[in-house]
Order: structure tokens, then C-alpha cells, then sequence
């Protein structure tokens, strides 16, 4: 007989990949920005955002 956590991986692995692949992407373009713009990696990384997402 099957346990409920024997079926976890199946249905989390894929939500996990999709989720990966869109966090690529994000950081794709923010690298595309940086070097357009010319300035360091770092700033963007170091950039508080939380104000940015909860206060719009």
C-alpha cells in the first residue's frame, strides 16, 4: 500500500521546475537591464525591493 508521501515528488517536482524556469527568466532579464543601464550586479541584488512589492 502506497503512503500519501510516496506521490509528493511527482506532483512537487514539476511546480518546482516551472518555478525555477520563471526564476531564470527574471534574473535573465535583470541581467539584460544591468547591462544596459552599465552599473554593478551588485547593486540590483543589494536593492531593498520589499518597499517597492508591498508599497506600491
Amino acid at each position: 500500500m502506497r503512503t500519501t508521501y510516496e506521490y509528493v515528488p511527482k506532483t512537487s517536482v514539476p511546480v518546482f521546475k516551472q518555478l525555477l524556469n520563471r526564476l531564470s527568466a527574471i534574473l535573465t532579464k535583470a541581467e539584460a537591464y544591468v547591462t544596459e543601464k552599465k552599473f554593478e550586479p551588485t547593486v540590483l541584488l543589494n536593492a531593498r525591493l520589499y518597499t517597492l512589492i508591498c508599497f506600491p
